[in-house]
């Protein structure tokens, strides 16, 4: 049902970008990606403890509406304001299931849902700042019926500074396997010597079908 692939980089030797590909169930996955907040101290702690919480605690939400994933990243930014040693991130924490996409965001990093169509930014409503860890936070649901085959992206804004937006999706709409597709999208992510501007993390997810049933039930719902 699901193939993934995942890449991490950097121009430095340790890089503050977390990510996570939980399998839930069979038939849903829980993924997450932070990005430390650089220029500060304990962006990269604050990431980790992010991702650490979602891998603990989105098990439980697979079956909940998004509000209950707003209300997670609502958590986690109170919690990581108290922290002594975190810092600030971003934060996209969602499920992903056959048959649609759930979940909450704050920060600059995006996920979007590709197809043979296009694009669709699930993250595009999203609050930029405050960041979370500061206690201020302004986390936004999304949720998304899947109602054709596509890849899910997750990336930091290593990603989506520096690559023009209609070759991502072309990256990933025209590549083989999810696999070649991470490997287009590090290229566009990098200088022409193969030096990275900034801390990379991706996760793509490929969802090869929709069941009929699900497809029209989606469509239906749409209007």
């Amino acid at each position: 049902m699901f193939t993934i692939a995942t890449r991490q980089a950097s121009y430095r030797a340790e890089s503050e970008d977390r990510a996570l590909v939980l399998q839930a169930t069979p038939q849903a996955l829980v993924l997450a990606l932070a990005d430390g907040v650089g220029g500060q101290p304990g962006g990269g702690e604050a990431a980790q403890l992010a991702i650490e919480t979602v891998e603990l605690e989105g098990a439980a939400l697979i079956r909940r509406e998004a509000r209950y994933w707003r209300g997670l990243v609502q958590a986690l930014d109170d919690a990581l304001a108290a922290h002594p040693e975190a810092g600030q991130t971003t934060l996209i924490a969602l499920c992903l299931t056959a048959h649609k996409i759930l979940g909450a965001s704050v920060g600059d990093s995006e996920a979007w849902w590709i197809t043979a169509a296009g694009h669709f930014a699930l993250t595009e409503a999203q609050k930029r700042k405050p960041y979370l860890g500061t206690g201020a936070a302004e986390p936004v649901a999304f949720t998304l019926p899947l109602t054709e085959p596509g890849t899910l992206l997750l990336a930091s804004d290593g990603l989506f500074k520096y690559a023009d937006p209609l070759a991502i999706t072309e990256a990933v709409r025209t590549a083989v396997s999810v696999e070649d597709a991470a490997t287009a999208l590090e290229t566009l992510a990098s200088a022409p010597a193969g030096r990275f501007y900034d801390d990379l993390a991706l996760v793509l997810v490929r969802v090869d079908t929709i069941a009929p049933w699900i497809r029209f039930l989606n469509r239906f719902k749409a209007g």
